[in-house]
């Protein structure tokens, strides 16, 4: 887990090595704690407007490949992620297309 003074957000280390960041969540909202082990599909916390957002509500995730060499504001060394429950405009392998915003819609 990692928090910044300007954006508070969570970052998992994965057992092969990258690292998923969760950012812009809620101020006081991240309900994990550094060495927890979080479960597939585990609560993290809550969503919020923190950092750079433009004072409105989102998520920004990415999986990067390794730690200390993943930027978010340039997407160097991210790793392309898909969701099985994404709504918007796919690119012609099914996959996100970025800059595009996409609701995610309920699981079965």
């Amino acid at each position: 887990m990692h928090c910044t003074k300007q954006e508070n957000m969570v970052s998992l280390r994965h057992d092969d090595e990258t690292i998923a960041v969760y950012i812009h969540l809620e101020q006081n909202g991240v309900d994990v704690e550094l060495g927890d082990k979080i479960p597939k599909g585990g609560h993290l916390g809550w969503s919020g407007k923190s950092g750079d957002t433009n004072g409105v509500a989102h998520l920004h995730f990415q999986v990067c490949l390794k730690s200390g060499m993943c930027s978010y504001k340039t997407g160097e060394y991210t790793v392309p992620v898909n969701f099985s429950n994404a709504h918007g405009e796919l690119d012609e392998a099914g996959g996100l297309i970025r800059g595009e915003s996409y609701l995610a819609l309920a699981c079965e």
